[in-house]
């Protein structure tokens, strides 16, 4: 690195960090005001604005192409591998929620009424719907053809069906 502004964001974390240790529960959902973002809502939101840096900094840091503008897929693959490391971390905590919780409602800000269990359903149909998106996009195949038969069977069962290995 070879500019403050580089290191900035390490110092800025700690300020982060800092401002959220030893918060408890009830900290957690206060709001200061009315209209104003809890700790948790906070906590979500630099997390989603992560996601965005990083693409911004994946497109900063591939070789350039002719004139001067950057390799879009040398970005894309970064950003893939970027991704890719951060569903480890999904797939971890999938991993990690007890059985006898893969059903149980409430557990879920913003959408109490989901279990975990409709949760991981989701994440398996979302990500199959954008796979095929990317395919059209690609012309791989027209929007709305290609989805495999299981794709399609996980798309009609309801979002609260037990997951398998296969869905």
């Amino acid at each position: 690195m070879s500019d403050d502004v580089q290191l900035a964001p390490a110092a800025s974390r700690a300020a982060v960090l800092a401002a959220f240790a030893h918060i408890t529960e009830a900290e957690l959902d206060r709001r200061p005001a009315d209209g104003e973002w809890s700790a948790w809502e906070i906590a979500y939101h630099l997390l989603d604005i992560e996601r965005w840096y990083i693409a911004k900094l994946c497109e900063a840091t591939a070789p350039p192409r002719l004139a001067g503008a950057p390799d879009r897929t040398a970005a894309l693959a970064r950003l893939l591998a970027v991704w890719a490391r951060l569903r480890e971390e999904t797939l971890a905590l999938a991993r990690a929620v007890p059985p006898e919780r893969l059903d149980q409602a409430g557990l879920l800000s913003g959408v109490p009424d989901w279990t975990p269990r409709q949760l991981l359903r989701a994440i398996v149909t979302h990500d199959h719907e954008h796979a095929a998106q990317v395919r059209a996009a690609r012309g791989m195949e027209q929007p709305g053809e290609g989805a495999s038969p299981a794709a399609s069977e996980r798309a009609a069962q309801p979002l609260n069906a037990p997951l398998t290995e296969t869905n």
